[in-house]
C-alpha cells in the first residue's frame, strides 16, 4: 500500500500535476491513486463518487482550483507542502 500512497501523492502534487510532459510519462499514476481512493471510500459508493468527482475538478482546474492563488502555488510551493505538512 505504501507504493500506492506515494503514487497518489505524486498525482496530487500541484507541481507535477500540471506539468503536461511529466504527467504524460506517468499516466499509470492514476491507477495507484484510484486504488487509494477506493480503499479510503471503503466500499461506500457515494463517497467514492464524490472523491473521483473532486479528482476531476482538480485535474481540470475547475472552481477553486482555477483561482489565481491556486495557479501560482503550482510553481511557488515546494512539492508536497499542501498535502503533508499539517501534522501536529
Amino acid at each position: 500500500m505504501y507504493r500506492k500512497l506515494y503514487t497518489a501523492r505524486f498525482w496530487l502534487n500541484l507541481r507535477f500535476q500540471y506539468d503536461v510532459n511529466l504527467m504524460d510519462r506517468y499516466l499509470n499514476t492514476i491507477s495507484g491513486l484510484l486504488d487509494v481512493v477506493e480503499k479510503y471510500a471503503n466500499k461506500n459508493a457515494i463517497m467514492l463518487s464524490k472523491l473521483t468527482s473532486e479528482m476531476k475538478l482538480f485535474r481540470n482546474t475547475e472552481y477553486d482550483f482555477s483561482r489565481v492563488s491556486a495557479r501560482n502555488d503550482r510553481t511557488l510551493l515546494p512539492p508536497g507542502i499542501l498535502l503533508f505538512s499539517y501534522s501536529k
